[in-house]
């Protein structure tokens, strides 16, 4: 397994890359001190753990392969009542998503259920949580990020001077960022146009791009979804968005 060693100022971060999904995972850990040959090996251990369970992730989700449990379900060769404990979780957190959006994020897609708008998000909190976080137990590491097709769960040490630059990029040009966050702790969602194409239905046509910030990945990804759907979406008190339309630029959204 390769690790991605970059010398920062005063810090120094180890990135791992994973491919799963369709998309591409990215673990990144910052130190304030170079890890010991012990320490990496940890991190490696750690990184292992992370990919199997994003694997296992999507050997059931995936609607790509006629073997996974959402596609038994969808062709029903296993009813609702047989799935999995984690199939009613995430079908359950889905339906959910659906109401508390007004049905701008539905995971039903011709009659198909297809979690994928959810898994990628709530798998990325779960992985951080699960298999990232205990790496804190090594003194060095001030902060963890996982990055899975741009998204973001992150975090950083209590008492750490470490924070996370995060750009927002023009979805006219991936050069160009159009916004910069300054962030220690939480999550971020993009949702938009320029990465895969027309893949949500749109109400406004002039919505490229919508960013959601706030302390959970799978619910920021759920909500930028919803608002490239529905941009006058009224959002929960504890996240915030970012709406980017043709020719008008950048607007924030309101919470409710």
């Amino acid at each position: 397994m390769n690790i991605i060693q970059k010398n920062l100022t005063k810090h120094t971060m180890y990135t791992l890359v994973h491919k799963t999904m369709g998309t591409v995972f990215t673990t990144q850990i910052i130190a304030n001190e170079r890890l010991s040959q012990c320490e990496e090996k940890k991190v490696i251990k750690h990184q292992r753990l992370l990919e199997n369970y994003l694997e296992q992730v999507d050997a059931r989700f995936s609607t790509y392969l006629n073997d996974s449990e959402v596609s038994l379900f969808n062709r029903g060769e296993i009813k609702i009542t047989e799935v999995s404990d984690v199939f009613i979780f995430v079908f359950s957190s889905c339906f959910a998503a659906k109401l508390a959006t007004n049905e701008a994020f539905d995971a039903n897609y011709n009659d198909k259920f297809d979690p994928s708008g959810f898994v990628k998000g709530w798998s990325i909190e779960t992985g951080l949580n699960n298999f990232l976080k205990p790496l804190f137990k090594i003194e060095h590491i001030q902060a963890i990020n996982l990055i899975g097709g741009g998204d973001m769960q992150f975090e950083t040490r209590n008492g750490s001077n470490w924070v996370f630059d995060i750009g927002i990029v023009n979805p006219y040009s991936k050069k160009e960022i159009i916004k910069t966050l300054a962030l220690t702790t939480g999550a971020i969602a993009t949702s938009g146009i320029s990465e895969r194409g027309e893949h949500i239905y749109r109400r406004n046509k002039s919505v490229l791009q919508a960013t959601v910030v706030g302390t959970s990945l799978q619910e920021t990804d759920v909500w930028a979804t919803a608002l490239m759907v529905n941009p006058k979406a009224s959002l929960p008190k504890n996240i915030t968005g970012f709406v980017f339309y043709a020719l008008e630029g950048d607007e924030n959204v309101k919470n409710s």
